[in-house]
């Protein structure tokens, strides 16, 4: 079968949650025997497309051109439109896959149906109901908890970083919601990675309702060898964290409720952050919270480093703001063996069950309050 997977981007350029399981998913196929492609995007600036082979697997990498082509409410760009045409011209794929529509601007299902491709979507994140990604508005509000979301907080919410009239805003929003209900009403099969995010995107009362749903969880994407736990010093509780380190992901959080501790508790908590920073003032930021606590940064970590952890670290902690539809690092730190912290906003408590304790996104004290039982009472790491 042919394959073509379609998204935001793909490694060497970037690596997130969507582009991780796209490359694991893309290399299983492959060695299954099926001919697999990968249409993408990128975030650096340049015309034309870039034709590039990652791990055996046929990448084409489309650039935008950044001042004509801006991204805004309305996802359209009419040139990366006509050199996906060409692609499918070319290819002749059996199947679509699209995962996420950012920085290509292309009715990638749509344009497929039309040459008698099926499609199949899944919806990794909001992005198809939320110009922001997240459902998070700048005031920090999130829009998960007010359902269903009207326009009038969409404009709002969009409004302080639009460039022209509040007419216009409302005539892009038109279009954008009109993109994506026809996006989904062509698509043979769509798929949400959790319960979690069905519920939320559909709950927002902006995209239609989709018949042909199904929820189906990423799973792992590649197998653990982890080293057998080793206790720590006795008293102490070493915490850890991975991932991209971005401003959702609440590091900053977990440092400030480390801090919030008294000073004999705080002196028994040791942190490990693993992963590269997406925001150069957050990295200060952490740098000043850390003073003082026993915080340890590694910038780069891959599958090795990981299966390590168990020796390392008695928790892993991910307090984040964002409303997680998957959240592939909890079946990572599940797969390690390792009990977990996390925040209820999103799929992390769902994926998690019983092996996490889960805090109220934001809430530093309900974060201090966890670890500070945890250092009284270890035994609970063990439940």
């Amino acid at each position: 079968m042919k394959i073509l997977h379609a998204l935001h981007n793909f490694p060497p350029e970037f690596v997130g949650g969507t582009e991780a399981y796209v490359a694991a998913l893309a290399r299983e196929q492959a060695r299954g025997g099926h001919e697999v492609r990968v249409l993408c995007g990128s975030e650096r600036e340049g015309p034309g497309e870039q034709r590039e082979e990652w791990q055996g697997i046929e990448v084409w990498r489309l650039r935008r051109d950044q001042t004509s082509e801006r991204y805004s409410v309305d996802f359209r760009v009419p040139r990366l439109r006509r050199r996906y045409a060409a692609l499918l011209a070319q290819v002749r794929p059996d199947v679509l896959h699209a995962h996420h529509y950012l920085n290509l601007g292309v009715p990638l299902a749509q344009d497929a149906a039309e040459r008698g491709v099926p499609a199949v979507i899944t919806l990794h994140d909001y992005t198809a109901v939320c110009p922001r990604f997240f459902l998070m508005r700048p005031d920090g509000g999130f829009c998960g908890d007010g359902r269903p979301v009207p326009l009038e907080r969409c404009l709002d919410c969009c409004a302080v970083e639009f460039d022209g009239s509040r007419a216009e805003l409302i005539e892009e929003f038109r279009l954008r919601r009109a993109f994506f209900a026809a996006e989904l009403a062509v698509a043979a099969a769509l798929l949400f990675p959790s319960e979690k995010a069905r519920s939320t995107l559909l709950g927002t009362g902006i995209l239609p309702a989709a018949a042909r749903s199904e929820v189906l969880p990423l799973g792992l994407l590649r197998p653990f060898e982890p080293a057998a736990p080793a206790p720590g010093p006795e008293g102490k509780l070493r915490l850890v964290f991975f991932g991209n380190v971005a401003p959702v992901k609440g590091v900053d959080l977990l440092l400030e409720a480390i801090s919030g501790l008294d000073e004999a508790r705080r002196g028994r908590v040791s942190l490990l952050v693993l992963g590269r920073s997406t925001d150069e003032r957050l990295e200060q930021r952490l740098a000043a919270l850390s003073a003082g606590l026993d915080v340890r940064r590694e910038h780069a970590f891959d599958a090795a480093r990981l299966e390590k952890l168990p020796a390392e670290a008695d928790a892993a902690v991910f307090p984040g703001a964002a409303a997680e539809t998957y959240s592939l690092v909890v079946d990572e730190a599940l797969a390690l063996g390792l009990p977990l912290i996390v925040s209820d906003r999103g799929a992390g408590a769902e994926r998690a069950g019983p092996a996490a304790a889960v805090v109220p996104a934001g809430d530093v004290a309900a974060l201090c309050g966890v670890i500070e039982r945890l250092l009284d009472a270890p035994g609970r790491l063990d439940e």
